[in-house]
């Protein structure tokens, strides 16, 4: 989406995870350019993907729709051949993510929200339409050192251009003081 980053999103250290032949982890698509702005709103959203929400708000701010008021720096960081690391500062808060595969097949994602002061972390974990929650949150372990209260909510796919799905999806929420660290261990 160069140079305005029209089409891209706001989705810094989002990941999708397909393993054993079938979608674990969902990446929820575009839907529509025009037309239906609060459905573009949505799906260009960092709470559309499988990222951390800071203080219910996006890490890139939109204005309009194909242009951005403020776009998140993201970077890669060195990591061991079997993981991958990034960092991103479209918050106020640094958001590090590493994610580690085991030889067992499990999948461990690391995340850090470093800074100051209180804030609420939403993380949010989209499953493929028509999954099972109960079989997916099975195969999905969250935790932190503070309390967080888990909900499934419902989402949208859009598998092509100008088609949606619902679809289920992990909403954690934590509020604390950062900085925060949390793990999600995916069986």
């Amino acid at each position: 989406g160069a140079p305005t980053g029209g089409h891209g999103h706001a989705d810094a250290l989002s990941l999708v995870l397909f393993s054993n032949g079938r979608d674990v982890l969902i990446d929820s698509g575009t839907y529509v350019y025009n037309g239906a702005p609060e459905c573009r709103d949505y799906f260009r959203s960092t709470s559309a993907h499988n990222t951390v929400v800071v203080d219910d708000c996006d890490q890139s701010r939109q204005a309009g729709t194909f242009q951005w008021q403020t776009r998140a720096e993201a970077r890669a960081l060195p990591a061991a051949a079997d993981s991958a690391a990034g960092e991103h500062t479209g918050y106020p808060l640094v958001h590090k993510r590493q994610v580690h595969f085991r030889e067992s097949g499990e999948f461990v994602i690391a995340d850090e929200l470093l800074g100051t002061g209180v804030h609420t972390f939403d993380f949010f974990f989209h499953f493929p339409p028509g999954a099972d929650s109960r079989e997916m949150l099975a195969l999905l372990s969250f935790s932190t050192t503070v309390p967080s209260q888990a909900e499934i909510i419902e989402g949208w796919v859009s598998p092509r251009y100008g088609a949606r799905t619902p679809a289920n999806v992990l909403h954690v929420r934590v509020k604390n003081m950062a900085p925060l660290f949390a793990t999600t261990l995916i069986h």
